[in-house]
């Protein structure tokens, strides 16, 4: 947890890209490649946590999957 951002509430606002960036070069990572990357999965991270709050402010904890036609 320690490459999250985090708001006072606990909740995860982003991703620590200071952090993540220097566990990158430390693992020979081209920069510049996983700075991209990153920016994606933060996007994806905050879409799926905030998908997430909702589904449990709704009390439905489980992901509605589409019927099959």
């Amino acid at each position: 947890m320690g490459q999250l951002r985090l708001a006072p509430s606990g909740h995860a606002t982003g991703i620590d890209m200071t952090a993540a960036l220097g566990i990158a070069e430390a693992r020979g990572c081209d920069l510049a490649v996983a700075s991209e990357l990153l920016q994606a999965a933060e996007t994806g991270l905050i879409e799926a946590m905030n998908d997430q709050e909702a589904r449990s402010a709704e009390g439905t904890t489980w992901i509605k999957k589409k019927d099959a036609d």
